[in-house]
């Protein structure tokens, strides 16, 4: 794995060199840092589809940072921005949305017939995959769905994949391996405030804080954490579990706690400030994220396993969480198999009791500089350097 102070080094060479338009329906606060760092890898121009997609999932819209060069489209359908940008400037790379309706399908199609005959590549950074069988009506979407993407694929140079299940997803559409390079996803939480956690809810030092960050939605697995943690509660009288987030789940969240009698263990603490997540991680004892397939739809990759291995602390995820394959090495972190409340509970309460947590905590931070932020721009740029290199 390159060391993050690896990109610098030809950057000086190549930075006049690769001009990339990158197409994207989103710009969430998540990926600010990995959009600063290919900023200073190459000449990158975001292009957004959607403005308001990240405030209406994630409650706000993100102030941007100054050193990225970023435009909207303004009207869902305004091609003629694209046709503009694209033979207007000399790009050496087009990064396509991710076709996830007809509308970025029907974008990557018209960026295909302007690039038609120029020497421009495109690319396709694909984070999807696929667990389990779908329902009938789900398979039917796919079919199309995997359709519409084969015909775009076909005219894609190079194909970006989040992880070692999108690899495989892209080889099992048919993709030659030779146009699929690796860049591991990566978030982080930088350190912006001291918030006390244990004084802020009134628990004791030697609490042992069990820590959920997400959306409350049902695929999330929020209720089958609650489950998990009845059990560890009766045997861990020191055991606390903190759930941050809002959505649709939450109230059938609080009616589980409630009848299961843990309203004094459990502490609903709402979303979270990106200031302070990088806080609740360090104080955890464990992070969980444990998602499960709901109608096809898995855990892409799951950003919140990076940010909390950054912290120092250790992780329980399922195996329906993309990030699990490639991160948790069973020392860092264990995977487990989705809706499983026994093992659930076993794990969490494995690093429950570790003894040396300082160790522990070195080991994480060490994995996540092996999946940093910095890692995954130098993952694109060298996808980006390969890419323009073949047709030399």
């Amino acid at each position: 794995m390159q060391k993050p102070h690896k990109i610098v080094i030809n950057v000086f060479y190549y930075k006049n060199l690769m001009k990339i338009l990158f197409i994207h329906n989103s710009i969430p606060e998540y990926r600010l840092r990995f959009m600063v760092q290919l900023s200073m890898c190459c000449d990158v121009k975001y292009l957004i589809t959607d403005r308001n997609l990240a405030s209406a999932i994630y409650g706000s819209q993100p102030q941007l940072p100054k050193e990225l060069n970023v435009s909207f489209l303004n009207g869902r359908f305004n091609f003629r921005t694209i046709w503009n940008e694209i033979n207007n400037n000399a790009y050496d790379i087009v990064v396509l949305p991710p076709v996830d309706d007809f509308f970025q399908y029907f974008i990557g199609r018209f960026v295909e017939k302007i690039v038609e005959g120029k020497q421009i590549k495109i690319a396709y950074w694909s984070e999807g995959w696929q667990k389990n069988k779908l329902p009938f009506i789900k398979a039917i979407k796919k079919y199309i769905h995997r359709n519409m993407k084969l015909s775009l694929f076909s005219k894609c140079d190079l194909f970006l994949a989040s992880g070692s299940k999108a690899v495989h997803y892209l080889q099992s559409l048919g993709i030659p391996q030779n146009k699929i390079k690796i860049a591991y996803d990566s978030s982080t939480s930088p350190s912006v405030s001291n918030c006390n956690i244990r004084l802020q809810y009134g628990l004791k030092e030697d609490a042992k804080l069990i820590l959920f960050l997400g959306r409350l939605v049902p695929r999330k697995g929020c209720k089958y954490l609650i489950s998990a943690f009845d059990s560890i509660a009766k045997k861990d009288e020191k055991a606390i579990l903190l759930i941050g987030g809002e959505g649709e789940d939450k109230a059938g969240c609080e009616i589980l706690v409630n009848r299961l009698g843990l309203r004094e263990r459990i502490k609903f603490v709402g979303r979270i400030s990106s200031s302070d997540r990088s806080s609740y991680f360090k104080e955890a004892d464990v992070f969980v994220l444990p998602s499960y397939s709901l109608g096809g739809t898995i855990e892409a990759w799951g950003l919140t396993v990076n940010e909390s291995l950054e912290q120092g602390t250790p992780v329980v995820a399922t195996d329906v969480v993309g990030a699990a394959y490639d991160l948790l090495d069973g020392e860092c972190g264990i995977m487990i198999k989705e809706r499983n409340v026994e093992e659930l509970a076993s794990a969490i309460s494995h690093f429950l009791h570790i003894s040396d947590k300082t160790s522990l905590s070195k080991k994480c931070i060490e994995r996540y500089h092996q999946f940093s932020v910095e890692n995954m721009a130098f993952g694109f740029y060298n996808a980006f350097k390969t890419v323009l290199n073949d047709e030399n």
